[in-house]
């Protein structure tokens, strides 16, 4: 359905993948706009040719880490052709590199975000839980994430699902059970399941209320940020972000503590 009045983003990582190419290729016969957030090379600058605006990448990372460019990119798309989107992006890229440099390796476990999420998988059945479209998407790519880069099987669910399986007993052993289980009588408890609930600040506090009650559930959002010393990144103010500002920062945090996870299992 596409025609001469629409604006069509052909995004990827292959610029030889025949399902870009032949996307950009009918878009550009039926005179729509074409941009391409691709490596501007191969089959895919060929039948462009000069008819589309290129966005390729500029710094090459690995295939896993690039959903902050696919995001970068659209929010550049939507500032030219929705009126009244306005978002900047160079503020955007500060904050992720201020994330970026919060969660490094030289920040102790308890002023980072990154490595704290780590420990808390370690060892767990771990599934991470979105509340609305943005965020269930969020949790599906940290779940890739986990399994390319820490080898690590994480399942990515609605709250919905999430929230029904627990109260029918997902998980292990109820703390009422736990509280009195004996390992030389009953036996070592089986390893529990841990759930993440990814939010924005905004439904923050309806999540906690449908989450209410139920063991071993993290809700985390961008502001969850320990104190940390003088020469930290800033913490960001809570309440002072978009929605994409701070999935963005939960999407660069959590690849991030996949890497952790990584070292851990060596």
């Amino acid at each position: 359905w596409i025609g001469a009045l629409d604006v069509l983003v052909v995004a990827g990582d292959d610029p030889g993948d025949p399902v870009l190419v032949s996307a950009a290729a009918t878009a550009l016969h039926r005179g729509a706009r074409v941009v391409v957030v691709a490596p501007f090379e191969g089959p895919l600058r060929d039948v462009v040719a000069g008819r589309a605006v290129a966005l390729a990448p500029r710094v090459w990372v690995p295939d896993e880490f690039s959903l902050v460019r696919y995001l970068a990119a659209g929010l550049a798309i939507l500032n030219v052709v929705q009126p009244g989107m306005q978002v900047n992006l160079d503020a955007l890229a500060d904050e992720l590199d201020a994330e970026a440099f919060r969660n490094s390796a030289g920040h102790e476990l308890f002023t980072n975000p990154a490595k704290t999420l780590a420990d808390r998988m370690s060892g767990r059945d771990v599934v991470l839980a979105g509340d609305n479209p943005a965020t269930l998407a969020l949790a599906r790519h940290a779940a890739g994430i986990m399994l390319r880069v820490a080898h690590r099987v994480v399942a990515a669910v609605g709250l919905a699902d999430t929230v029904a399986a627990l109260r029918a007993g997902f998980g292990g052993a109820p703390g009422a059970d736990r509280l009195f289980h004996d390992e030389q009588i009953d036996g070592p408890l089986p390893d529990r399941a841990r759930v993440f609930v990814l939010t924005t600040d905004a439904e923050r506090q309806v999540v906690l209320a449908r989450v209410s009650g139920l063991d071993d559930v993290d809700v985390i959002n961008a502001e969850d940020v320990p104190d940390g010393p003088p020469e930290q990144a800033p913490a960001p103010t809570p309440g002072d972000g978009r929605p994409e500002r701070q999935l963005a920062m939960l999407a660069v945090r959590l690849e991030m503590t996949a890497a952790y996870l990584k070292l851990v299992r060596g």
